[in-house]
């Protein structure tokens, strides 16, 4: 996998493990930090890797961490799949296939919408 969706699936990660389906600029921005020190950049590196690998703003990545944490679009993933290379399809699809998985456990669990 590129170090570069290496990195921005580290930080989707964490802000689900974090805030589970209602990510937040501050769970994002620990997100980072936690990235960076993984590894070993500067913060503003990780987020450089979705400003020009993916072509979007920090607002939007945070829109659309948003929509997928939550609503279950892939918009984010979908940009990652065009974006990255072949290395990095099947993590991509891992971390689409644990989403999915455990928007199932909380809907069967009558916590979902």
């Amino acid at each position: 996998m590129t170090e570069t969706v290496s990195q921005i699936l580290f930080v989707l990660k964490r802000v689900k493990a974090l805030e589970g389906d209602t990510p937040t600029k501050t769970g994002r921005i620990e997100a980072m930090e936690r990235a960076a020190d993984f590894f070993k950049v500067d913060r503003n590196t990780i987020a450089d890797k979705w400003i020009r690998t993916l072509g979007i703003r920090t607002g939007r990545f945070d829109r659309l961490l948003w929509r997928l944490l939550r609503d279950g679009e892939n918009e984010l993933l979908d940009l990652l799949r065009e974006r990255g290379g072949q290395a990095d399809l099947l993590a991509i699809r891992q971390v689409e296939r644990a989403l999915a998985t455990a928007k199932k456990i909380v809907e069967n669990s009558g916590h979902g919408k």
